[in-house]
């Protein structure tokens, strides 16, 4: 009787697990298909397209404008980033520039020299009203001369935006103006020139080369030299020159050393393509 008892609850126990471990079979599969549902019940929302906005035309004043500022851009090229955008902010605002040259007899003031040559050929890439061009020449004087007399404040009287200086080297180099001597005296004439005016660009070159010279040569190195350790801008005009040691330099020389017609022409040249100017040199 006992082993009739025993064998039906075993039994009865049994069928209560199976029955239990179907039961909750049961419900995870019911949670998992409610999941599913509500995963599948995600609308998913396409994107919209957007028409794009029709392209405005431009007026005539912004082609013309933007023609402008692309030509300028060729033309500012070599110029020192400072200067590309003193240019372009003037001819954007329809204003002008203060161009002073300031230097020594090689940069004369006489017709067909380089500055009037150069002056020639900004007025037909800018216009006539763009740059005001004033040349003023100390003649044979020493920088000794120029810093004794005070001659070079004259440059600040022009209210420059742009000053091109050429330093009195050929008359420091046959009066034997040591070198410590002109560097110390054109960093004070540029000194002043800032102070007075701390906008204004100022571009320093060598004066003209002379033949078969000695020293000179090494002296424009130094003048180079202290151009690129106090970051001045140094137009390097002798690159369109014969070597000095060429005997065809003689051609573009006077017999007082100063640039004749064709110096004059190879000096304008160099600074046409500088600022960008077109055409050639007559």
């Amino acid at each position: 009787m006992k082993n009739l008892v025993c064998g039906a609850i075993v039994t009865v126990s049994a069928g209560v697990i199976i029955a239990g471990n179907i039961h909750w079979n049961q419900k995870i599969s019911a949670q998992a298909e409610q999941i599913v549902q509500r995963d599948t019940s995600v609308i998913v929302e396409q994107p919209v397209e957007i028409e794009p906005e029709p392209t405005k035309e431009k007026t005539p004043q912004q082609t013309e404008q933007e023609k402008k500022e692309q030509e300028l851009a060729a033309y500012t090229q070599n110029l020192p980033p400072e200067l590309q955008r003193k240019i372009t902010e003037a001819s954007m605002n329809g204003k002008s520039l203060n161009l002073v040259i300031y230097g020594s007899e090689s940069s004369s003031t006489e017709k067909g020299a380089w500055p009037d040559l150069l002056n020639q050929h900004l007025i037909k890439t800018y216009g006539e009203k763009f740059f005001n061009l004033n040349i003023l020449s100390e003649g044979d004087k020493t920088t000794v001369e120029v810093i004794r007399t005070n001659s070079f404040e004259k440059v600040n009287d022009l209210k420059p935006d742009i000053i091109i200086f050429e330093p009195f080297m050929i008359s420091d180099n046959s009066r034997k103006i040591s070198m410590k001597n002109r560097i110390g005296y054109i960093q004070k004439i540029m000194d002043t020139w800032k102070k007075k005016n701390e906008q204004v660009t100022i571009l320093l070159q060598p004066s003209n080369p002379i033949y078969s010279a000695t020293y000179f040569p090494k002296q424009v190195e130094e003048i180079k030299n202290f151009t690129k350790k106090n970051n001045i801008t140094y137009i390097d005009h002798w690159e369109n020159w014969p070597d000095e040691k060429n005997n065809e330099l003689k051609q573009y020389l006077t017999t007082s050393n100063l640039p004749n017609k064709s110096g004059h022409k190879t000096w304008a040249e160099y600074l046409s393509q500088y600022f960008g100017t077109e055409g050639q040199v007559h």
